[in-house]
């Protein structure tokens, strides 16, 4: 608005014209697509494989959640400690981008155990930058500006979460839909989406084997490619990373939390 001035502004408009806030945001938003992509999809990857209900789907997820907590801390601590942030981010996303890649070319048919493995290089990976962001803005801008370079960068871990959820989303239904209504032509494209989304009741259970087979392979290719989004994401942020500054700075522990 005319005449605001910077302190009342809603959106911290300067943020955009510095280097360190730009690539902290963008690699905040990466981190955010990953984790929050990989929390969604992979329970859902085990309710159909696996025949698993919300509660032990969920359970499923504990490696990846110990993982991103303990890489979080690993990497807070380390930076405190050592003052060198650049390599966390370049190794973190390097990770991610590992663990992303494996999950892509996973199918229906790949061992719990292997699962488990991918998902914990993508938390560790996500962990090690996801939130170290908050703790490098602080000593990157003047102290007046700290909060609002916190709310910058929380800005960018909504929308990382929240676009990449969409198009995941969009993703999966479009291209599994597509899909099985080839394999049940016969079959209302309204049913087909409810039992991509787990609300159509026992529709892939009374399928014979053979086309519960199928089915799942086409709802499971479909999900293969939600995991090109975090691979996109993990290869930005990886990008990204070689372009922060490779300087030591005076980290306090803790002050990362968001």
């Amino acid at each position: 608005m005319p005449g605001q001035t910077k302190a009342k502004r809603v959106f911290p408009v300067e943020m955009l014209f510095m280097r360190a806030t730009v690539l902290l945001f963008v690699e905040i938003c990466t981190a955010g697509a990953i984790v929050f992509t990989t929390l969604y999809y992979i329970p859902l990857y085990f309710q159909f494989t696996r025949g698993d209900d919300a509660l032990k789907a969920a359970v499923r997820l504990l490696p990846n959640i110990f993982m991103t907590v303990f890489a979080s801390i690993l990497g807070g601590g380390l930076i405190a400690k050592f003052g060198y942030y650049s390599p966390f981010f370049i190794f973190g996303s390097a990770i991610a981008l590992i663990g992303s890649s494996l999950l892509h070319v996973s199918g229906q048919f790949t061992s719990t155990s292997a699962i488990y493995g991918y998902t914990v290089l993508v938390g560790f990976g996500a962990g090690l930058y996801s939130q170290q962001g908050f703790a490098v803005a602080q000593v990157k801008v003047a102290p007046e500006q700290v909060g609002q370079a916190l709310g910058f960068l929380a800005t960018g871990q909504v929308i990382g979460a929240v676009i990449s959820l969409t198009i995941a989303g969009t993703v999966l239904v479009n291209t599994a839909t597509s899909g099985l209504q080839e394999l049940f032509p016969t079959i209302p494209a309204e049913t087909l989406k409810n039992a991509i989304s787990g609300t159509a009741g026992s529709f892939l259970a009374d399928l014979s084997p053979t086309l519960r087979v199928a089915a799942l392979d086409v709802i499971i290719g479909s999900m293969d490619k939600v995991w090109i989004l975090t691979i996109t994401a993990a290869a930005v942020g990886f990008v990204c990373s070689l372009l922060l500054k490779f300087e030591k700075v005076n980290v306090q522990m803790g002050a990362g939390a968001a």
